[in-house]
């Protein structure tokens, strides 16, 4: 699964999934990391 990464306007980080429709955000690119994992996990369950 693929996601396109962008910052956001308030210093953080925009996650967007290419395939399906999960969308998380993150203040930094670790916490980003996680949100994703948690976004995919959720998403499948």
């Amino acid at each position: 699964m693929s996601f396109q990464v962008r910052a956001d306007g308030d210093g953080g980080f925009v996650a967007t999934a290419e395939s399906v429709r999960i969308v998380t955000q993150g203040d930094t690119l670790d916490e980003l990391k996680s949100m994703v994992l948690d976004a995919v996990r959720g998403h499948f369950d």
